[in-house]
């Protein structure tokens, strides 16, 4: 993320336009111990939440959310529907269970091509973020996948571990 925002630096949009956000929230001029490169994009903006994000579109052309999305993949299906849906009708009936059977049928066709299914596990590792039973979701899987390379089932095993 960060590469990328020196790039668009380089290529002319102003450090003021810039709000970065990493996993920890919005990288703030205020917060403690921030390494030289994010101090150099941090903000003075009060953006703490998605609702205050929306508010500051209007000032700048896009948002790069990097490792919080890395962190909480849903955030991106939160994005989708606070922020594009409401500018565009859209009605997203996706649910984390859903993306996951996407998910596994794309793993079907990645782990027939001798995948290792544990190559496949980071993308989804932190699908059911902020969930109880998410710290037992990862590690089912990443003690089970390597064990059992083509057995998708360990995807089902570990969802028994969520409660919603």
């Amino acid at each position: 993320a960060q590469s990328c925002t020196k790039l668009y630096a380089a290529l002319g949009v102003k450090k003021e336009n810039i709000v970065m956000i990493d996993s920890n929230g919005v990288i703030r001029k205020d917060r403690e111990n921030l390494s030289a490169s994010k101090a150099n994009f941090a903000t003075a903006r009060d953006i703490n939440t998605l609702e205050e994000a929306q508010q500051h579109l209007n000032q700048v052309d896009g948002v790069m959310l990097g490792r919080a999305i890395w962190n909480n993949p849903w955030l991106l299906h939160d994005l989708q529907n606070n922020l594009i849906a409401q500018t565009n009708a859209i009605n997203d009936e996706k649910t984390r269970d859903s993306v996951l059977k996407e998910y596994i049928d794309y793993c079907l066709s990645e782990v027939n091509k001798d995948v290792k299914l544990h190559w496949l596990l980071p993308p989804v590792l932190n699908l059911f973020h902020g969930l109880p039973g998410n710290k037992k979701w990862k590690s089912h899987l990443v003690t089970e996948a390597p064990k059992r390379d083509k057995d998708l089932s360990v995807f089902e095993e570990a969802r028994g571990y969520i409660f919603e």
